[in-house]
């Protein structure tokens, strides 16, 4: 990663980012998810950001946070088909 990104103050990157970024945990990107589709019937993905991971525990934690997604939206009945 550029050593420069680090210098760019927080607010402006979250500035920046809010239009791309669904939220700050799995539940509020989820809830964001569900709203563009029954807003707009516009399909999402779900992401997570992980640009520095730097070690096998943060890739466990990634992991173990995809599985969460899964499982949720299976759970979600605002994201089943009929």
């Amino acid at each position: 990663m550029n050593p420069l990104i680090r210098l760019i103050p927080r607010p402006l990157v979250k500035f920046f980012a809010k239009p791309y970024v669904a939220g700050d945990s799995v539940a509020s990107a989820m809830d964001v998810a569900a709203e563009i589709y029954e807003k707009n019937g516009f399909l999402t993905t779900l992401d997570l950001l992980a640009e520095g991971i730097d070690s096998q525990v943060v890739v466990q934690q990634n992991i173990a946070t995809y599985l969460d997604m899964i499982d949720r939206a299976a759970e979600d009945s605002r994201f089943q088909t009929s």
